[in-house]
């Protein structure tokens, strides 16, 4: 039985190394990352940061270092909420914070001084340029995937909607007739090439292609 496979592109598959698409050099996961500082502008190390989950309710919670910084790597993608805590400091939460895969969502916080009891809330926006990471990546849209014609129906084929994807010949194409042939990203072994659905690995060992080829409509 197939189960949630929506809403984008990226439950499905992540480029390892140079990157295209719906993924990137940080695989199949991302980072939620940044600086805690007061109204003066001096950090504030030891703060409590709780990112949570907004799905599944899993929270993660780090402090931050003596520098102010805080950083919690290997997120499932998906939509979550930051909370910052730090005594004689009002609460900060951002809410609503979407991370794709292979992103470094940096989320800075100013805390201003006040009771523990009170809270800032702030919706996040869309983050437009990722500053901490020199990956390469790009999402393919539900809408995208539902109204792209793709021949044969292989969702393999929105890998080219990316900038530097390419196919060649190799024994890949030869050894699965009709599920497409070798693809290589931005120059790179069409072998260097991972794949995962919904966060566990997809990658058939011995020709590094899919191992398990969805139809376009449970995507």
């Amino acid at each position: 039985m197939l189960r949630t496979f929506k809403p984008t592109l990226w439950t499905f598959f992540a480029m390892l190394g140079t990157a295209s698409m719906a993924f990137g050099q940080g695989g199949a996961t991302g980072t939620i990352l940044g600086t805690v500082s007061d109204n003066t502008g001096a950090v504030l190390p030891n703060a409590s940061i709780t990112v949570t989950n907004t799905v599944t309710d899993v929270a993660h919670r780090p402090q931050t270092t003596a520098a102010g910084d805080y950083s919690v790597p290997d997120l499932q993608p998906g939509t979550y909420s930051v909370s910052i805590q730090a005594p004689g400091f009002s609460s900060h939460v951002v809410n609503n914070v979407t991370l794709v895969v292979a992103q470094q969502a940096r989320l800075n916080a100013t805390l201003t001084p006040g009771a523990a009891a009170e809270t800032v809330q702030v919706n996040a926006g869309a983050v437009a340029l990722d500053t901490d990471t020199s990956s390469v990546s790009q999402l393919v849209s539900q809408k995208q995937v539902d109204q792209l014609p793709q021949n044969g129906r292989n969702f393999l084929n929105l890998l080219f909607i990316g900038a530097g994807a390419v196919q060649t010949v190799g024994e890949q194409g030869q050894m699965r007739q009709g599920e497409g042939n070798a693809i290589s990203i931005n120059g790179a072994r069409p072998e260097s090439n991972n794949y995962t659905l919904d966060g566990m690995v997809n990658t058939d060992t011995a020709l590094n292609t899919p191992a398990v080829i969805l139809s376009q409509d449970a995507i």
